[in-house]
């Protein structure tokens, strides 16, 4: 449920339903496709080949919603409307900083795998 309505007392989805039409499909496949990610990699464990998996599922993650947010078309308008956004001068400051937190979350997602494979596989010391 939004905290905001429209005039007949409906509630303002945050994100742009025109994204129902490719992106919100894309994110659930991508969704499914991490919860297999972590099936396979309970069963295995880390590997070279799982690692560039994690890389690839971050980037088909990462790219899309940096792009969506960064061109506007990520939140829907009447919600931003609703919220008085760009809550003043800071509308650029918080989409950096969102920017930089699904940057800074995903790289180090990847990373992290990329580690981890490299201590199992026995080329790098804990």
């Amino acid at each position: 449920t939004s905290v905001y309505t429209d005039a007949a007392g409906d509630p303002i989805q945050f994100l742009n339903p025109d994204l129902w039409s490719f992106w919100i499909p894309w994110f659930l496949g991508v969704a499914a496709l991490e919860v297999l990610f972590g099936i396979v990699l309970y069963r295995r464990g880390w590997s070279w080949a799982l690692a560039i998996w994690n890389i690839a599922l971050n980037a088909a993650f990462a790219i899309p919603v940096i792009w969506l947010l960064r061109s506007g078309q990520l939140v829907n308008d009447a919600y931003l409307d609703a919220a008085g956004w760009p809550w003043g001068g800071a509308g650029d400051v918080i989409l950096t900083i969102v920017t930089i937190a699904v940057v800074a979350a995903t790289a180090w997602d990847s990373i992290e795998g990329l580690i981890k494979t490299a201590r199992a596989s026995g080329t790098m010391s804990r």
